[in-house]
């Protein structure tokens, strides 16, 4: 528990799946450098044939080449492959460590990218080993040894495989970390900020929406004052001009009388 306590959950996981990469790409190194990988019967002897040397019953010696094919160009590709996918995999143990050592140091993004360039090594580091193991096995043997080399390469791809996928978990596991205390709190109060501005926004458009309807108010009233303005300047004129008419009809009706 306190330990639990002290580290959390995720810090547990990811100490377990480093831990397990690292067990994995060892076991991988482990199995391409042996000196015992692959049993063989040379000339009724018994062999044990591994990268760099081979033994027997009686004593170990190195080699050249790989079952009596001395400085031969499949001899040299085998152990080529082999041997170049066992350096990319001890590559990918240092990066492996390195992240870890990262993200005791809280330093994520770093612990992100080391851990990508470490699945993207182990995957080269896989096809160089598989490579390696389907050049052994194109020559002709008896067929003890072709299952010898096949539970071989079988191991080597579970292993990876499961290096890489354990490697991806925690890639996803850190790309979505849960939140401390702090940043739950930084994150209540961007919403509660956000739901304020929204609240004052809408206020300041239902204040423009009145505005322009007492704007509308306002210019209605303005036309109404202009219209009655029109119509007792109208009024006027009319009255104007039945008084010019009457004073007319008067003057005509002085001039027939004096006639």
């Amino acid at each position: 528990m306190m330990l639990m306590t002290k580290f959390g959950k995720f810090k547990l996981r990811l100490v377990a799946t480093i831990n397990l990469s690292v067990l994995l790409s060892l076991f991988n190194i482990a199995s391409t450098t042996s000196n015992y990988w692959l049993k063989h019967t040379d000339h009724g002897i018994t062999h044990y044939t591994g990268l760099l040397r081979s033994c027997h019953t009686a004593s170990c010696f190195w080699r050249n080449g790989i079952l009596n094919n001395e400085h031969s160009l499949w001899s040299i590709l085998v152990r080529l492959f082999l041997l170049m996918g066992t350096l990319t995999n001890i590559f990918v143990v240092v990066l492996l460590i390195i992240a870890f050592v990262y993200k005791l140091n809280k330093k994520s993004k770093v612990t992100i990218r080391l851990m990508e360039w470490a699945n993207f090594t182990l995957l080269s580091s896989f096809l160089l080993i598989f490579v390696g193991f389907i050049i052994f096995i194109s020559n002709k043997f008896n067929y003890s040894m072709w299952l010898h080399a096949i539970s071989m390469i079988i191991l080597i791809i579970t292993s990876n495989m499961l290096t890489r996928t354990f490697s991806s978990i925690y890639f996803q596991n850190t790309r979505l970390a849960h939140c401390n205390k702090s940043c739950d709190t930084a994150v209540s109060n961007a919403k509660l900020s956000m739901v304020v501005n929204q609240e004052n926004e809408c206020k300041a458009k239902s204040i423009e929406n009145l505005n322009e309807k007492n704007e509308q108010v306002t210019d209605n009233k303005d036309l109404i004052e202009m219209n009655q303005i029109q119509n007792e300047q109208t009024q006027q004129i009319t009255d104007n001009n039945v008084q010019l008419n009457d004073e007319v009809i008067d003057t005509n009706n002085g001039q027939q009388n004096n006639a």
